[in-house]
């Protein structure tokens, strides 16, 4: 296994490139499949290796160097069931974070331990305000290396920050999740929750859909899942008792 090809070096030296980013969407859809599929397993093609659970990855004979992409957990979006006389809202889920590195001087059959981290609950479905919780931090670890890509945290009345990444040679924060509203002026009240954070190079922003008049209330900001890999919950904003959207879980490539 070779260094970094010509087009993740795009990737990572420059986030904002929309070209090099698609690059790797296809490399996620190319490794795991059905990447929204929560049941895809470790898979090897073409010398890359893909983990959506923890695992251990051995470096094969003649491996002198390898490259590791790691995403954090995405954390669940916050709960808001409207209460009379109040128009406060909650925040999506944090994205998780994005590390990148690159592991030299390695020897054939060593062995590194691969954390995945597990997707952040969505606020759970009782009172008017629930958090969500955290999504929990995917790591790589063994010698001359040891790597972390942090969970975002989970939305609360307040915040929904992404996680933060170390030991990389590019590390990139999840973004933070969106604050949702309600708006009174046009009749009805109207309830829009806030969007989950999107994981460095993932596939996006988790949406909040928004439903229709339901017994006179003008329209509901129901949740949805993060996006895959690492992505944050949206937020539910509804007259009506539910839980947030889950996050998405980690991922990483090693090839």
């Amino acid at each position: 296994m070779g260094s970094l090809d010509s087009a993740t070096t795009n990737i990572a030296t420059n986030a904002a490139d929309n070209t090099a980013q698609e690059a790797t969407l296809a490399t996620i859809r190319s490794i795991s499949g059905d990447w929204d599929n929560d049941n895809v397993v470790i898979t090897t093609t073409k010398g890359v290796s893909s983990f959506t659970s923890s695992g251990t990855f051995t470096a094969p004979t003649g491996c002198t160097s390898f490259e590791v992409q790691l995403w954090g957990a995405g954390g669940g979006g916050a709960m808001r069931r409207q209460q009379s006389g109040s128009s406060a809202d909650g925040y999506g889920g944090g994205g998780g974070a994005y590390t990148l590195t690159t592991v030299n001087s390695v020897t054939a059959a060593e062995a590194y331990t691969v954390t995945i981290g597990s997707a952040g609950a969505g606020g759970a479905n009782s009172g008017y305000i629930q958090s969500g919780s955290a999504g929990g931090s995917s790591s790589f670890v063994g010698r001359n290396v040891n790597m972390t890509s942090g969970g975002g945290n989970g939305g609360t009345a307040s915040s929904g920050t992404g996680g933060s990444g170390s030991g990389g040679m590019i590390e990139i924060t999840g973004e933070s999740g969106f604050y949702g509203s309600r708006n009174d002026s046009d009749g009805g009240n109207d309830y829009r929750g806030g969007f989950g954070g999107a994981a460095p190079f993932s596939g996006g922003r988790s949406v909040n859909s928004h439903g229709g008049d339901q017994s006179g209330e003008k329209g509901h900001g129901m949740p949805n899942p993060g996006i895959f890999p690492g992505g944050g919950g949206s937020t539910r904003h509804t007259y009506y008792a539910g839980s947030g959207g889950d996050g998405a879980a980690g991922f990483c490539i090693v090839r």
